[in-house]
């Protein structure tokens, strides 16, 4: 199954979409540690995940750091996800939805 990122506005709609294969989110998302990756460490495979536009500047920097670990092969992903972070973060009013399996 994918994950599916979107960033949406309070209302619900959809303002940017990203996502990954399930099978190579464990290399872009994997285990993080609570105390590096405060934020990202708590994205659930399973269930759904959402970031308020107040939590999506200090997500975009802890996806940044995440990119220096990650292979060559996620990082068109992570840099998409770093856009929807800092698109929402600036308008104030949306919500960046992690949709696990």
């Amino acid at each position: 199954m994918p994950i599916r990122i979107e960033l949406r506005t309070r209302s619900g709609n959809v303002q940017g979409v990203t996502g990954e294969a399930y099978d190579t989110v464990q290399h872009t998302i994997p285990e993080l540690s609570p105390s590096r990756f405060p934020l990202l460490s708590g994205v659930s495979r399973y269930e759904d995940t959402m970031f308020n536009s107040l939590q999506m500047d200090r997500l975009a920097t802890e996806i940044e750091q995440l990119m220096a670990e990650s292979p060559q092969e996620r990082l068109s992903m992570l840099t998409k996800l770093i856009e929807l972070c800092r698109a929402g973060s600036m308008a104030g009013d949306h919500q960046l939805w992690f949709f696990g399996d």
